[in-house]
């Protein structure tokens, strides 16, 4: 208790130290900005105002008017907080480094909106929204054109690529008739199961089809994802369990993935959990003298949901709805109604399902912060190795049925399949590694399947990017199901060792430009898009900044007021980077400390005032806010400063 006390004692005198530092900061900063501001502008023949260089102010508020005005209700120590963020905002944007550089102006305000974004009282990710097309606007499609696929898909029904099992397959082939041909009245759940599978299947359609079927596909996908919006919007949640309607909220959570819904994804996958397990499919068992003929088809279902339901509660942050103690449903056999490629990619996923509820619940759960660090490194090494030893038998199977595919029809499947699945591993990896502290010896694994993962992304994509479409399809089944992890795990490296990053600034303008040619197709990927982007531009921004500082700092005979003029912008960059639960360079500071509790108690007392802001957050902290910026792909990220994402990498400004 007294070493408690003592530690926050330091602490609150380490940060009245760090504001006292800020406040002669912005007095030296102010001291010398008429001058500066005045050489900079009209010595420059890029002449910049103050209202293009914050364009989120109205331009009829002026800034020294909007410092002197609180909100309403603020007082004392609340009012002097927000005069002293406005205050130190207002010299950040009149600074004039930022006025002559358009990226870090950019980088800055971006940043600025995604904290804002993350910190709205307003939660709206449950919400069922239309996407760009208004729902209410979507039309039915035509007979002919769902008569077109329907025969496409029964023809060949092989041809969808294993993801439904053919029962499944029938009875949304045998609905969709009904709700054209013989005009009958369809219920909601009919609804959700024809517009799901339809919208996948065209999009999957879209990926192997020439280029104006594409297309044509690709509209009837996403006029498919507008009705089952509007299916959802008025679905009775309360709903009667049924195998049925369970099997439809399971496909409408896997469809909503690709939309960018991971919120509305896990709200339909509890609720085929709790259909589950109140129609008693978690604990089927073979009855001899009672057989069940669709024992088969309830097991596909409740491991399908079981998979979905543990993929969306780690990427949430959320318990699992299905708990593993529960669970007396033995694992499928192939057969007629479970082909071996569909079982072996269930038992697959099942078994890294297994281990990502341990993810969720032994490292980064209520319990996990009372860990003894030794023990949590222990723990996270020992589910990163049940990982690998999941993989190399996935592998192993895979590479006895891959030949019995059809290579040319199913090259796009298999190929992902495989690859798909590898993106997948390496990204539950990250997750697992990333829970030992920070200055343990074996914390680099996690760095290294970080990078293995956006790596391997990045190479899929060469050998699709000729075929938009695929390379959609692509994104959907893949990028958008697995967590943020590794790329938000690059980039906060980058932020701690900014004079060692340019591989990693590479690697995360590779991943990201790979993304941008199937923007156009799907706004879930659009929104991906948008954030990776933004995180990179400010990777970008912050790395010149400090190097900028640096340079200036190594100089013989610079004053030391014009090192100083980096200091406003590369302090609210740790700022927001802090709110979003990245550390800054500080925290690198003990990373290379001998590993233990002495060792840690006495990093805390030599450290300098910053590192109380900065060092002392690990992923345990950081893995919430890496789940906010998960939610922000539910929000509307026009906001987020369409105009500056053309400016990394290869990529041009135009899409």
């Amino acid at each position: 208790m007294v070493v408690n006390r003592t530690l926050s004692e330091t602490k609150i005198d380490r940060i009245e130290s760090r504001l006292a530092s800020i406040e002669q900061l912005l007095r030296q900063s102010s001291a010398t900005l008429s001058s500066a501001v005045t050489e900079s502008v009209y010595d420059s023949p890029h002449e910049i105002s103050h209202h293009e260089v914050n364009s989120t102010k109205p331009l009829g508020a002026s800034g020294d008017h909007a410092t002197q005005v609180s909100a309403a209700g603020d007082v004392g120590v609340q009012a002097e907080s927000i005069a002293a963020k406005q205050t130190l905002e207002q010299t950040v944007d009149q600074d004039p480094i930022l006025q002559q550089d358009p990226q870090l102006r950019n980088a800055l305000s971006s940043l600025r909106r995604i904290v804002d974004c993350v910190q709205s009282d307003v939660d709206e990710s449950t919400t069922v929204k239309p996407l760009s097309k208004d729902v209410s606007q979507a039309r039915l499609p035509d007979w002919e054109e769902v008569r077109l696929i329907l025969e496409r898909v029964e023809g060949d029904k092989a041809a969808i690529g294993g993801w439904l099992w053919p029962a499944l397959l029938d009875d949304f082939c045998r609905k969709c008739r009904a709700m054209y041909e013989q005009d009958q009245k369809t219920t909601p759940t009919d609804k959700i199961l024809v517009y799901s599978v339809m919208s996948n299947i065209c999009c999957q359609f879209s990926g192997t089809d020439g280029a104006k079927a594409a297309d044509s596909s690709q509209e009837l996908s996403r006029t498919c994802s507008c009705l089952l919006l509007q299916a959802l919007d008025t679905f009775p949640m309360l709903s009667p369990s049924s195998l049925t309607t369970a099997e439809a909220l399971m496909v409408a959570a896997s469809t909503t993935i690709g939309m960018c819904k991971p919120s509305l994804s896990w709200s339909l996958s509890c609720a085929a959990a709790q259909m589950c397990r109140a129609l008693g499919y978690n604990r089927l068992q073979h009855n001899n003298s009672r057989p069940d003929p669709l024992l088969c088809r309830k097991a596909l279902l409740f491991w399908s949901v079981y998979t979905l339901d543990r993929n969306t509660s780690l990427r949430l942050g959320r318990s699992p709805a299905l708990q593993d103690y529960d669970i007396r449903t033995p694992m499928l056999t192939p057969d007629d109604d479970a082909p071996p490629a569909t079982v072996n990619m269930i038992r697959f996923w099942v078994e890294c399902g297994r281990v990502q509820g341990k993810i969720s619940t032994q490292l980064y759960g209520p319990e996990a912060s009372s860990l003894d660090p030794d023990k949590r490194a222990r723990l996270a090494e020992s589910l990163a190795d049940e990982l690998e030893e999941i993989h190399q038998r996935k592998t192993k199977a895979m590479s006895d049925i891959i030949p019995h595919f059809n290579r040319r029809r199913d090259e796009m499947n298999v190929d992902f399949m495989v690859h798909g699945d590898d993106v997948m591993h390496y990204s539950n990896l990250t997750l697992a590694l990333y829970a030992i502290p920070t200055n343990h010896p074996n914390r680099f694994r996690a760095l290294e399947a970080a990078r293995k993962c956006l790596s391997l992304s990045r190479d899929v994509s060469r050998n699709h990017l000729h075929n938009v479409h695929a390379w959609k399809v692509y994104c959907h089944w893949v990028l958008l199901h697995t967590p943020l992890t590794p790329f938000t795990g690059i980039f906060c490296n980058i932020i701690v060792n900014p004079q060692e990053s340019q591989q990693d600034i590479n690697l995360l303008e590779d991943f990201v430009s790979s993304i941008q040619p199937a923007r156009r197709l799907s706004e879930g990927i659009e929104k991906y898009y948008q954030l990776c982007a933004i995180f990179v531009q400010v990777a970008q921004a912050y790395v010149r900044a400090k190097t900028a500082q640096q340079d200036l700092g190594n100089k013989s005979g610079i004053d030391v007021f014009k090192t100083n003029n980096l200091q406003p912008i590369i302090g609210e960059f740790d700022h927001h980077l802090s709110t979003l639960g990245f550390n800054g360079p500080e925290a690198g500071l003990n990373m290379h400390e001998p590993y233990g509790d002495d060792a840690a108690l006495k990093s805390f007392a030599d450290t300098d005032p910053d590192f109380y802001l900065f060092g002392m957050t690990n992923l345990l902290d950081r893995y919430p806010n890496d789940l906010s910026i998960q939610e922000l792909l539910e929000q509307d990220l026009v906001q987020l400063d369409n105009a500056s994402f053309g400016l990394f990498g290869n990529e041009s400004q135009g899409t």
